[in-house]
């Protein structure tokens, strides 16, 4: 392994147990002793490689009437709302933000 692959592994391993943890990125820098800004740098590299590669799954929507819905994007973003889906609206939205 490289040394750029082992620096990667290193902040990746930081990134993934900062957002298990949920934390916020300054906070779990600090506690840890890690460089805020540096792990500021590699978290947007992280959030950029993920957007660049994100796809959707397939969601199926069942019909039994009002509910609540959770839609979850890769960037973070989540979207609720409570009632009946328009399956169509719906598939715009995602198409949208595709």
């Amino acid at each position: 392994m490289t040394h750029q692959q082992d620096r990667r592994q290193f902040w990746r391993a930081h990134y993934d147990r900062c957002h298990q943890l949920g934390l916020t990125l300054k906070g779990y820098a600090e506690q840890e002793g890690l460089t805020v800004s540096v792990f500021y740098g590699w978290s947007k590299r992280f959030k950029r490689e993920a957007s660049a590669t994100s796809r959707f799954t397939r969601v199926e929507i069942g019909t039994t009437g009002p509910a609540d819905y959770r839609l979850r994007l890769p960037n973070g973003l989540v979207l609720e709302w409570s009632g009946t889906a328009d399956t169509a609206q719906l598939a715009r939205l995602v198409k949208s933000l595709a």
